[in-house]
């Protein structure tokens, strides 16, 4: 009784089939579920009714799913930019592989534009998620990012049966500004680095 959920940013692109992530529990009402099988459909309705020991807080859970849903607006669009970013990464690490025995100036050259396009998509994605420390003992660097920004917001919308406040408004338009600039930087990767790794 979930409704649909949606990928966060930096998660794995999802395989063919795969189920979707769950989402929010449905909030009490009268919902259709319809099942097909082929060119075979057949429906029904579902009651869901409200926990008789809680209050009823509808309007809470609407004005924060609102704010949420506002929210995703950046998240999707971050997701996607990661994603890009992703297949920009595999496509120069497969150049980079195919040239792997291969001497001479030329093949010297895509190495080494190949390395430069790995390294400019590591610095965007350490824009987002931070940098990691690879030294055994050491994990996060505990500084604000894009990610920590967008886990707050989201996390602070959530956690009290209140509507949002200023507070959660706050750190909502603090997670979007920084989305915005991640996703700058991506855009500016793709029309500057990447155009001239492809044209050249």
């Amino acid at each position: 009784m979930e409704e649909k959920g949606y990928r966060f940013p930096g998660s794995p692109k999802p395989k063919p089939n795969s189920p979707e992530p769950g989402g929010n529990q449905v909030l009490p009402g009268t919902y259709k579920v319809v099942i097909s099988n082929g060119k075979d459909a057949d429906s029904s309705f579902v009651t869901i009714k409200a926990d008789p020991r809680k209050e009823n807080n509808n309007a809470v859970l609407i004005a924060q799913r609102a704010l949420q849903s506002r929210l995703r607006t950046s998240s999707d669009k971050l997701t996607l930019g990661l994603d890009q970013l992703t297949d920009a990464e595999e496509i120069a690490k497969k150049y980079e592989a195919q040239l792997k025995d291969v001497e001479g100036k030329e093949a010297d050259s895509v190495r080494k534009q190949s390395k430069k396009m790995q390294d400019a998509i590591k610095d965007v994605r350490d824009f987002v998620s931070g940098k990691k420390i690879e030294r055994q003992g050491y994990g996060q660097l505990p500084v604000e990012t894009v990610m920590t920004a967008l886990q707050e917001a989201m996390q602070y919308i959530r956690s009290k049966n209140v509507a949002p406040g200023k507070q959660e408004e706050t750190l909502v338009v603090k997670a979007e500004t920084k989305i915005a600039e991640a996703i700058s930087k991506i855009n500016n990767f793709f029309s500057d680095k990447w155009k001239g790794y492809q044209a050249w």
